[in-house]
């Protein structure tokens, strides 16, 4: 009986290991995602505002 509670932990030690290591790369790569969208974003408006011909980060009073 002791065997199979060995058995019985490890096994939960190990599903408990890859649920944490997925919900790891889950988050590291919506980070990854939001980084590249707030660039491109970011990247998108200085252009336009570049071919406007205007300062981004004048403010108009």
């Amino acid at each position: 009986m002791n065997a199979v509670k060995i058995l019985l932990v490890t096994a939960a030690l190990i599903l408990i290991g890859m649920v944490a290591w997925w919900l790891i790369k889950m988050l590291f790569g919506a980070v990854f995602y939001l980084i590249v969208g707030a660039l491109v974003v970011g990247g998108g408006w200085y252009l336009y505002n570049k071919v406007r011909g205007t300062d981004p980060w004048r403010v108009r009073r």
